[in-house]
């Protein structure tokens, strides 16, 4: 049975049977539940909540009551929030946000302490009360600027978002971004990975029309990537909820203005005057990846509609001190004379304004021209923008225009460059170009000069630069500009130049660029002081020495400003220095193509052990800024490393690796990859240090020959037998030697079942330094080569998750090859090789897997290589984190990195 509600109607609901009581034979089950009574109405207004209160009465007692909604014809109920208990009294509150039109269903749920239940109505869900929900306008004027409200808290104001088509992305509250406070509403783009339509509305509260013969609606929006842009306003007289199909499409919208708020031209409602209740929708829909800020809705009546069309002023230029006449031309957009307005401008901190002036009356349609004095402060800064925000009111309403005046001339930035012919039919390519002054690898600040599709020839960018006063005009130190281009096509500038105060600043750095390596160029041009040569004495330098140093510094770049000195440190603990600086270069500036040779003293302590040589900075400062010039000094030391492995089981399985059970003989090759020779032949001992296999060593003693820098030595004589292990277990072997002076520990692995691997430098690479805490942090290389491929593994002092997203980028080359460079990447899963001679070529598809935790492993097809010796030079990068490391760490350390300069001499020497 259907009820029909009355107004304070008092509905009583005797005992009613529960579900389960129906299906039962016992008596004592079909027992009633609680009597329930509720004082109806007989509708509720949108925007308003719907109080609810319930008596509920049981011999035995009420366990509890709950109240059950939902909006005429959806398929799902929902529960009002936990009705609380006052005697036989049960209350709640169904929250405004959740009342939706046309109208609601409701039923009451009771329950006895021994667990009866009955129903009100008695049908339940078969047969809820009905209430008509109103859908009641704000009257008009309606304003909304979503000031004071929370982050996404559309409801808080009876706004809300709806999503159609994918979830997660609606729209909702930001303090990002705001033309008016401090709030506004804000659709983020979707990210490119989102593929297929996305439809989402920003909805308003219902608003009354029926007061006015006439309408119009506007609002302030801005936008980015806004040529992507897809966005209309939607009208509904009936339900706010797009899934209903009320929603009529009322007007295609123009994009939003890219990157700055702007007033939108009012659209007309006059053909929706006399509604009582007009819901808008703004609709975005995504065809790309765009954002839509939307700020300062008004609803009003019918009246004129202002715009800003131009602002100039007499005198122009106009400098500080002076006082002119600002020329505002408007224009009325709306179909309404504009009569009783009068403009304001509000003062800035530099220039004053005249007392507010009339406008108008303007016709439909129609322009006029208004004229306000002012004068611009004594103390005014020249060649800045100042704000012109203008107030423009009527009997009905005022609105707001921001507006600026120009102080002095503008500052222009421009870049003249050329870029190469694409290849068959000149193909466009995108060129990106970004200028900024202070640092380029941390600004003060940076704004895009270009990002546009080009073709080969010549070409011009320009931007106004004027708002970044404070640093112009461009100087040597933090107010340094530079361009930063990163291009596909290769190409060169030819000019870059920043005008102001109408005078050019030109810039002596320009030259040419390669597609995809990112360039810098300054302004003004830096310098550029290098190390040209070094001499020490005596020489070389050996542990223990006093040495007197005189490193040769050229300036290949700008001249620098001023006196300018030269200083020395290093965090070498083996380094004491003595005379470290500093010292006078010139009086007036290190010039351009002049050398400088300072003189220095150092000590080096007589228990140094490395051959890596020593690390020395060497700052040159003049009055702006410094440069820092890495400088090594060569302390050479014997440093012997096994490169190389071979077991010989020609007496077992003979297959070149080492099993459980097997007698081989180990073929050790000892290399001297330090600096200085051995003193004379050395002789070592073979043991095991580490490992769960037992190993018998029948022979572990070797002599191997003197060894020069950079030279091998192989001993075959080393005999040993596993008596015990698994296949994949390693065994940590050491060999203690010694020549006539000096001891050498020196430590390999081997693997049983597998061919042996080496590591590729003797130290590890140092924890911690990767960039920008990259996940994988370099801490050793391995290689090995088999039959047909030459498999390296890296192995990360951390556990960095999976390959996922994970980038390692292997550079290297081989004597005889016919590549000048091999270049090998790995990319997640997937790996590839090429070579490069005059250009790149693909040489084909790697293997890449993930070892354990904390290795991954890459195999090279050697064919693929194509090597004409046993060798390869080679350096890792992992991570890419641009700037002037590009790469998040290096291994070795030190070596550089693509397109800012390889240090070749840096790279590990593997040989097999």
């Amino acid at each position: 049975m259907r009820h029909r509600l009355l107004l304070t109607a008092l509905l009583l609901a005797t005992s009613g049977c529960s579900p389960e009581a129906l299906d039962s034979d016992s008596a004592d089950e079909i027992a009633g539940g609680p009597s329930l009574s509720w004082q109806a109405v007989d509708s509720v207004n949108v925007g308003d909540p719907l109080p609810l209160q319930v008596t509920a009465s049981a011999p035995t007692g009420v366990a509890r009551v709950a109240a059950f909604f939902r909006t005429a014809g959806d398929q799902s109920w929902r529960t009002a929030p936990t009705m609380e208990r006052d005697g036989e009294i049960w209350t709640t509150e169904i929250p405004s946000e959740q009342i939706g039109a046309p109208a609601m269903e409701l039923y009451f749920r009771g329950e006895t302490v021994d667990g009866l239940i009955s129903y009100l109505p008695e049908e339940g869900v078969q047969g809820p009360f009905q209430l008509s929900v109103n859908r009641v306008g704000q009257p008009i004027p309606f304003a909304q600027d979503f000031d004071g409200l929370s982050e996404g808290g559309l409801a808080e104001v009876g706004w809300t978002s709806e999503s159609t088509l994918l979830r997660g992305y609606e729209w909702r509250l930001t303090t990002q971004e705001s033309f008016s406070g401090t709030t506004s509403a804000y659709h983020r783009r979707i990210p490119s990975s989102i593929l297929g339509e996305v439809e989402d509305w920003l909805i308003s509260p219902p608003i009354d029309l029926s007061t006015v013969d006439a309408a119009m609606i506007s609002w302030v929006e801005r936008g980015t990537n806004s040529d992507l842009a897809d966005n209309s306003l939607w009208v509904s007289t009936g339900s706010p909820d797009p899934g209903r199909g009320e929603f009529v499409e009322f007007t295609q919208l123009d994009p939003p203005p890219e990157g700055e708020w702007r007033r939108i031209r009012a659209v007309d409602l006059s053909d929706l005057a006399g509604e009582t209740a007009v819901t808008f929708a703004w609709k975005y829909r995504q065809i790309g990846a765009n954002e839509w800020w939307i700020d300062d809705v008004r609803v009003d009546a019918l009246s004129a509609d202002l715009h800003v069309r131009d602002v100039t002023w007499e005198p122009n230029p106009v400098a500080p001190g002076e006082s002119g006449e600002l020329i505002v031309l408007l224009d009325n957009l709306s179909p309404v004379a504009a009569s009783g307005v009068t403009l304001t401008a509000i003062p800035d901190a530099h220039v004053e304004f005249g007392e507010p002036v009339p406008v108008g009356p303007i016709a439909s349609e129609a322009q006029a021209e208004v004229r306000l004095p002012f004068t611009v402060h004594a103390d005014a800064p020249e060649n800045v923008r100042v704000n012109l925000d203008m107030v423009f009111e009527d009997p009905r309403r005022s609105w707001f225009e921001p507006q600026s005046m120009l102080v002095g001339q503008a500052s222009i930035a421009r870049v003249d460059y050329q870029l190469d012919p694409a290849g068959e039919g000149d193909a466009v390519q995108l060129v990106r170009m970004t200028i900024g002054a202070g640092d380029p690898d941390d600004p003060d600040f940076s704004v895009p000069i270009e990002n546009e599709l080009r073709t080969g020839g010549e070409h011009i960018a320009e931007i106004d630069v004027t708002d970044f006063y404070p640093y112009l005009p461009p100087q040597p130190g933090p107010n340094r500009w530079w361009l930063r281009v990163e291009s596909g096509p290769s190409g060169a500038v030819r000019d870059f130049s920043i005008t102001h105060s109408a005078e050019p600043y030109e810039s002596t750095d320009t030259g040419g660029f390669t597609g995809f390596a990112p360039a810098v160029y300054f302004l003004p041009e830096r310098a550029n002081p290098t190390l040209g040569s070094q001499s020490t004495t005596p020489s070389p330098v050996q542990p223990g020495d006093s040495v007197t140093w005189r490193p040769t510094l050229r300036n290949s770049g700008a001249s620098t400003t001023g006196p300018t000195h030269v200083t020395v440190h290093t965090d070498d603990p083996d380094i004491t220095l003595v005379d470290s600086g500093p010292q006078l270069i010139h009086s007036t500036g290190f010039a351009r193509n002049t050398t400088f040779t300072p003189t220095f003293s150092f000590d080096v302590s007589a228990d140094r052990t490395s051959s890596i040589p020593a690390r020395f900075i060497a700052t040159v400062e003049d009055d702006f800024e410094a440069y820092e010039i890495p400088i090594d000094v060569p302390i050479p030391y014997p440093f012997l490393a096994v490169t190389g492995v071979v077991i010989d089981d020609r007496s077992g399985n003979d297959d070149g690796r080492l099993d459980e059970g097997e007698r081989a003989r180990l073929e050790i090759t000892l290399t001297n990859v330090g600096g200085l020779a051995t003193d004379g032949p050395i002789a070592c001992l073979l043991s095991k240090e580490t490992g769960d296999p037992e190993v018998t060593l029948h022979v572990f003693d070797g002599l191997y020959s003197s060894l020069s820098a950079g030279s091998s030595s192989m001993q075959r004589d080393f005999d040993i037998e596993v008596t015990s292990g698994n296949t994949g277990e390693s065994i940590g072997f050491l060999l203690d030697c010694e020549d006539r002076s000096k001891s050498y520990q020196v430590p390999f692995d081997l693997v049983l079942g597998q061919r042996p691997w080496l590591r590729i430098t003797t130290l590890p690479d140092p924890v911690g330094d990767n960039l920008n805490d990259y996940r994988f942090d370099v801490l050793q290389g391995y290689f090995r080569a088999t039959d047909d491929s030459l498999e390296l593994m890296l192995e990360s002092a951390e556990p960095f998750g999976s390959l996922d997203g994970l980038f390692i980028d292997v550079w290297g080359s081989s004597p005889g090859s016919p590549y000048s460079f091999h270049n090998i990447t790995i990319n997640g899963t997937r790996g590839s090789i090429r070579g490069f001679a005059s250009r790149f070529q693909a040489l084909g598809p790697i293997e890449v897997e993930q070892v354990d935790e904390r290795r991954v492993l890459a195999r090279i097809p050697l064919e693929a290589m194509d090597l004409r010796t046993n060798q390869f030079n080679l350096g890792f990068g992992v991570g890419f984190c641009g700037g002037t490391a590009q790469f998040c760490d290096h291994y070795p350390d030190g070596w550089g990195a693509p397109y800012t300069g390889l240090v070749t001499s840096r790279w590990a020497l593997i040989r097999w």
